[in-house]
């Protein structure tokens, strides 16, 4: 379904320690994926954010990270 998205998931993985980066929804546009993603660090708030990651040959080659809308 996703090129890539072991990728995504891995890059997550690998964030601070503690803190957790969790793809919900996703939206393969072709060149570019867009997902929607839970942010989770221990003792602060959680927040979500809108990403859009542009994949290449089953490689990120851009990442753009924005506060969800509504």
């Amino acid at each position: 379904m996703l090129k890539g998205l072991e990728r995504v998931g891995g890059w997550f993985l690998r964030a601070d320690k503690g803190l957790r980066m969790i793809p919900g929804e996703i939206k393969d546009t072709g060149h570019q994926v867009e997902c929607d993603i839970l942010v989770v660090r221990p003792g602060a708030k959680s927040h979500k954010l809108d990403a859009t990651f542009k994949v290449e040959a089953g490689k990120i080659t851009s990442i753009n990270l924005s506060p969800a809308k509504g």
